[in-house]
């Protein structure tokens, strides 16, 4: 978010299922001085048995998924630039706009 204000998260990755899930908004002033910190906090859930239970509701029920396709495909082109770049130590990742087949 800049230099205003940042969303970091308590356990970015594989949070267990018996914590609640934190995120800390913090802004502060200009410069950022004596930033003030939110904390927002979601229910105890297991991740991968929310996310199982909202691809079979949309399989068996046809409920929308929660994330469209389109934003898979989007990710995989992102991380398909990203191993390019690194093959070519940057040079043309952003040029380079028919990796993963398609045009962007």
């Amino acid at each position: 978010m800049g230099s205003q204000r940042s969303h970091p998260l308590g356990i970015p990755f594989n949070i267990p299922p018996d914590r609640p899930t934190e995120i800390y908004v913090t802004h502060g002033g200009d410069p950022p001085v004596s930033p003030a910190t939110e904390t927002i906090t979601f229910a105890t859930a297991d991740p991968y048995a929310v996310e199982a239970s909202l691809f079979a509701a949309a399989i068996l029920d046809g409920t929308p998924t929660p994330v469209p396709p389109q934003d898979a495909v989007a990710n995989l082109r992102v991380i398909e630039r990203l191993f390019h770049s690194g093959d070519t130590n940057g040079a043309g990742a952003e040029a380079d706009a028919t990796i993963g087949g398609e045009g962007t």
